[in-house]
């Protein structure tokens, strides 16, 4: 049985439990307990009680990403993923070249002086192959943390990602701070 979890201070003790900010340096700690004590407060506020409370550990949501990209540039997508890590990765140098002729686009950032980049096919969505670039990019450089997914759709339509280490991740499964199928479905019992 889930711990019933009514304030944020109390989520934030349970993580602190399950060692959930293990390799966060203390300023990106810092901000990722601000971050989620807002957005606590703001779905409490908003009228979904009985979802946070069945599902507390969605307020640890740092991350989203919108699947239609309709020839935006790149930059922003990687900027969102720098923002939902707290600052921990650290991506310089970014840039989205299309090359229109041949229908691709090539998305390229450096980290710690690595150089990575991947190419696709120009198309209206986020390619894979660039979302799995800088999810190894995070990887590599920011001591074993990930982005792992919250839950799909729902009130944001886009899938929801938060940031901390594998072992961190099945502890909140386990400990059924977050809903086990990876897939909230937002039943009128949770609204």
């Amino acid at each position: 049985m889930a711990t019933t979890i009514e304030t944020a201070d109390q989520l934030l003790k349970q993580l602190h439990k399950i060692k959930f900010f293990d390799c966060y340096t203390d300023a990106a700690r810092t901000l990722a307990e601000a971050h989620i004590a807002k957005s606590f407060a703001t779905t409490r506020s908003e009228g979904r009680q009985k979802f946070l409370q069945r599902f507390p550990a969605t307020a640890t949501a740092s991350l989203t990403v919108y699947g239609e990209w309709d020839g935006e540039p790149f930059e922003p997508l990687v900027e969102s993923y720098a923002k939902g890590s707290f600052g921990m990765f650290r991506p310089e140098n970014i840039k989205d070249v299309r090359d229109d002729e041949n229908e691709q686009m090539t998305l390229s950032f450096v980290v710690g002086g690595k150089l990575y980049s991947a190419t696709a096919e120009t198309q209206g969505w986020v390619p894979t192959e660039f979302t799995d670039l800088i999810e190894q990019a995070v990887k590599e450089t920011c001591h074993g943390l990930e982005f792992h997914l919250l839950y799909e759709g729902g009130f944001t339509d886009s899938p929801s990602f938060t940031f901390c280490k594998a072992t961190a991740y099945k502890s909140l499964l386990k400990s059924k701070l977050l809903c086990d199928d990876h897939e909230i479905a937002f039943a009128d019992e949770y609204e």
